[in-house]
């Protein structure tokens, strides 16, 4: 699991933390709502880093009109909406994995304002590992069935703020 100290990498996740806005408060709130994983922070920083190449992927997807179902891809996309707290129950009954409900709940309620709508897209099967993010997968060694039934949530505010957060639990 090379690069899992972080410390060649730690410029980098700064400046991914300050392009993302989160203060050293905030940072440490999703670290706690990580169980207080180093490792499991440093995947989430490493994740977002790769925010302007997933979505130039999405984009692509959409303008080509690829099929997720063809990607072994699964989607259930909760629009725009104020009721953070249906929102934050809707991820729990969805997501299997405590920690990940944990953290969603924390970016939630730390990087987006609460007077803005947010939306919660939840990506899941063997495409959020084999064709989405293959690069942050193999950097991490959750290759094969090392990460079963993998998914992958984007939360977005209506001005376009995201923040992706993987889930590990089967």
């Amino acid at each position: 699991k090379e690069g899992m100290a972080g410390f060649e990498k730690y410029a980098l996740r700064c400046a991914v933390l300050r392009s993302l806005g989160i203060s050293r408060e905030c940072a440490r709130k999703i670290f706690i709502a990580g169980n207080c994983k180093v490792d499991r922070f440093l995947m989430l920083i490493d994740l977002n880093a790769r925010q302007e190449a997933l979505e130039t992927a999405f984009r692509e997807m959409e303008a080509t009109a690829v099929q997720l179902h063809s990607l072994n891809l699964k989607s259930l996309s909760i629009s725009l909406s104020d009721n953070r707290t249906w929102i934050k129950e809707t991820c729990e009954r969805r997501v299997p994995d405590i920690v990940c409900q944990c953290l969603v709940s924390t970016v939630i309620d730390q990087l987006f304002d609460p007077l803005q709508s947010i939306a919660l897209t939840i990506l899941y099967g063997d495409g959020v590992r084999d064709r989405l993010i293959p690069d942050w997968c193999n950097e991490y060694g959750l290759i094969g069935s090392q990460w079963e039934n993998p998914t992958f949530i984007i939360i977005r505010s209506e001005t376009g703020r995201r923040f992706y957060v993987p889930a590990f639990a089967p």
